[in-house]
């Protein structure tokens, strides 16, 4: 007999057995992926995946101020490049879920 889950989850809502993970974004964006599959999965008797999570991973903290903190490992330093980094990361990661205009928009670093 096949069992459909009583849920599923990703992101920050959820917690893997075995696996203590950092409440990080780049958890819930790998994650989306497999959910997707599993959702479907569901809905058509297909077979579910199983996330397995990245090891080691970049964070950069937006201080506000224009300048970041970025972190990776035992690498850690605050600056405007940090800052500048991680806007340029996080405004590719958002250009790929751009659907209309948006991308004829002048973009701007905040100052």
């Amino acid at each position: 007999m096949w069992l459909i889950p009583r849920f599923l989850g990703g992101g920050d809502c959820v917690s893997l057995e075995g696996n203590t993970l950092a409440k990080v974004g780049v958890y819930a964006v790998r994650e989306n992926r497999i959910l997707f599959h599993n959702l479907l999965a569901v809905l058509e008797g297909g077979k579910m995946e199983v996330f397995k999570p990245q090891k080691e991973f970049l964070l950069i903290f937006n201080m506000g101020d224009g300048k970041g903190i970025f972190w990776k490992k035992n690498w850690v330093w605050e600056s405007r490049l940090a800052f500048l980094l991680k806007d340029y990361i996080d405004r590719k990661f958002m250009r790929t879920f751009q659907v209309s205009g948006e991308l004829d928009e002048k973009s701007e670093v905040i100052e």
